[in-house]
């Protein structure tokens, strides 16, 4: 490679780790994700010239993304050090945890097995609805319209 084609990769894995961040907020697999679309992206440019780099990096690291995330890698949520604060909110009692989760559980046998999916994915997992699509093999927009019915039903069965 030419010191032009190294600077290009440069920015080109700069480029690549902001738009990972914003899927995937683990360091190790952001670099991790990066990496394997920059490998795979010069493997492609040996085997054939490619007319349009960037399209073709970012399109392999949604590919790998959405592997990362059904492979079941998605990151794990930091402890929170323990204080004052945080020791009071978890001294609540034990019934009112199982009253919250009978009034929870109540309010998801309202949606309909996709809804649910949706929800957990986008509230539980904060995963975006570009991603939720791929990885449910469904369009941006159904996701969008699945999660907007199941926030109205839960809404409506929470107002009661």
């Amino acid at each position: 490679m030419t010191g032009n084609e190294n600077i290009a990769y440069d920015e080109l894995r700069d480029r690549l780790r902001r738009f990972v961040r914003r899927q995937v907020e683990n360091d190790y697999a952001v670099e991790e994700i990066c990496a394997q679309t920059l490998a795979e992206l010069v493997e492609a440019e040996r085997r054939k010239p490619i007319v349009n780099r960037n399209a073709l990096a970012y399109d392999i690291a949604r590919k790998r993304i959405v592997d990362w995330i059904r492979a079941g890698k998605k990151r794990r949520l930091e402890q929170i050090e323990p204080n004052e604060e945080t020791l009071a909110d978890t001294q609540r009692s034990a019934i009112d945890e199982f009253e919250d989760r009978q009034l929870i559980d109540v309010a998801l046998k309202t949606l309909n097995a996709r809804e649910c999916k949706i929800s957990y994915l986008h509230y539980i997992k904060e995963m975006s609805y570009h991603v939720i699509a791929g990885v449910l093999g469904m369009s941006e927009v159904a996701v969008r319209k699945g999660a907007g019915r199941a926030f109205v039903k839960l809404r409506k069965k929470f107002k009661r």
